[in-house]
């Protein structure tokens, strides 16, 4: 599935990110014709890159969603606890103490 202004669907750059180092050079040279032909279905300069205009930015947006990475969420207090307990130097750091308190 295609995206019918562009030529290329969402789930295909997803393909392409996915793919790296060679796997990726030659699933573009294979799929798209080289980086020209890619280049082509997002009707993109190779040069210069997409043209700076709000139109043609927003119908971008809306064809291929915003150019961000979610953020992950955060970590509960809990969480980040039991990975703080995992840690060796707190058990030497708690035995440590528990011998410092049994000698008092």
């Amino acid at each position: 599935m295609s995206n019918s202004e562009y030529g290329i669907s969402i789930e295909d750059l997803k393909k392409l990110m996915v793919a790296r180092k060679q796997e990726g050079r030659e699933a573009i040279d294979s799929e798209y014709g080289g980086t020209d032909g890619l280049c082509g279905k997002l009707k993109t300069d190779p040069q210069n890159g997409i043209p700076n205009n709000s139109d043609e930015l927003e119908r971008r947006r809306n064809a291929f969603g915003a150019n961000e990475i979610p953020p992950h969420p955060p970590k509960s207090f809990f969480t980040l606890v039991w990975e703080a307990l995992q840690v060796n130097y707190l058990y030497i750091f708690f035995i440590d103490a528990k011998k410092i308190l049994c000698l008092k």
